[in-house]
């Protein structure tokens, strides 16, 4: 469950039907929108999963890498509905996060390596005026918490879902 102060514009996007165009397009778990930073935040709690069995299957998919098309695939449709609503302005940073539970930092980096090889950062055509993403990060439950404190993230034992 992420938690956030009144104040701060939230949406939860993976759960959002008002976009309709889930039959086509992934979206990310939760927005945060903040006035110089559209925050794109993708949850994964293997850690809360229901068997050994599952939480060893999700570390074979970072492992072997097959998890890391579905992250970008999140992230790149997420962006591109919010740039189609004309979500930012021109100055506004895009970042996304992943957060995961339950891996070593050595799997964290490795995700985040991958993670980062698929979204355009570095390497752009000289014809783009800017990258489809500012910032990556693969975060643990506590690294979120100690990044960005203003949006605390805790694990609701009555509803697993971010």
């Amino acid at each position: 469950m992420l938690s956030y102060p009144d104040n701060a514009h939230v949406r939860r996007f993976d759960d959002d039907h008002a976009h309709g165009l889930s039959h086509c397009m992934k979206a990310v778990d939760v927005l945060i929108e903040e006035p110089n930073r559209l925050i794109f935040v993708e949850i994964k709690d293997p850690e809360q999963a229901q068997s050994q069995q599952r939480l060893d299957e999700f570390v074979e998919r970072v492992e072997n890498r097959s998890l890391i098309p579905a992250l970008y695939r999140k992230y790149r449709d997420s962006f591109l509905y919010r740039w189609a609503e004309g979500a930012w302005n021109s100055n506004s940073e895009r970042w996304y996060v992943v957060v995961v539970t339950g891996l070593d930092d050595a799997l964290l980096l490795s995700l985040f390596e991958d993670l980062k090889r698929q979204l355009p950062f570095e390497g752009l055509p000289n014809s783009w005026q800017r990258g489809l993403a500012d910032k990556c990060l693969v975060l643990s439950l506590d690294k979120w918490n100690q990044e960005f404190p203003t949006y605390p993230l805790q694990r609701d034992n009555q509803n697993t879902t971010p």
